[in-house]
């Protein structure tokens, strides 16, 4: 029988893994080990589908409700080609900042009773004692590297490369922006999370770079 569930990793994954496991085993202690301080993010927007929004509201519309009313929303997808623009109507997005987002899961999952430990940096997987370990810790995860036969893990590189900044602009819709230039394509993927910033990744391929 569970007693305790780990979860390492404290970023949207981990904090929500932490959410549905206090939901549904609310017997079980359940803590969360992020390596970095509280309120301590990497990247800028968050990105949901209105169907994913409508999942969300369905299976849990307490959270739904806490996140939903933080969004921009917008109904259309624009594509700015070198030769004109595109705009793909009717298929609904949403956003909010990463870090928001991270602040209103940590409130919800500290109010169904996980543990949050911030700060603390779990060097091997002998320093967690949880009866089940869950791996929320991204790509060089401890939790996946202790037995990546086990997880069926592969990895490949790609020869992309992308930058993701905020921009104090506030873009109308989700944007893929495309520009030819003398050195190569370029790309630019950007949408507002707030009323005064956006998202700005950009993106080009090895030879361009």
């Amino acid at each position: 029988m569970l007693s305790t569930i780990d979860i390492l990793g404290g970023g949207p994954a981990g904090l929500y893994t932490a959410i549905l496991l206090r939901r549904a085993l609310p017997g079980v202690r359940v803590r969360v080990t992020e390596a970095n301080p509280r309120d301590v993010t990497w990247g800028f927007g968050v990105v949901f589908s209105d169907q994913a929004l409508d999942f969300l509201k369905a299976d849990d519309p307490e959270t739904h409700d806490l996140i939903a009313p933080e969004m921009e929303r917008w109904q259309n997808m624009t594509l700015n080609h070198p030769k004109g623009r595109v705009v793909l109507d009717g298929i609904g997005f949403a956003a909010i900042g990463r870090l928001h987002l991270l602040q209103v899961l940590q409130a919800r999952a500290e109010a169904l009773g996980a543990e949050l430990r911030f700060g603390h940096s779990v060097r091997d997987l002998g320093e967690l004692d949880g009866d089940l370990i869950v791996g929320a810790d991204g790509l060089n995860s401890l939790v996946r590297n202790a037995a990546p036969e086990a997880f069926g893990t592969t990895v490949s590189y790609m020869e992309n490369r992308f930058a993701w900044f905020g921009a104090r602009r506030p873009f109308d819709t989700l944007t893929q922006t495309f520009r030819a230039t003398d050195h190569g394509a370029m790309n630019a993927h950007h949408y507002r999370y707030a009323p005064d910033m956006s998202t700005f990744i950009v993106e080009c391929d090895d030879a361009t770079f």
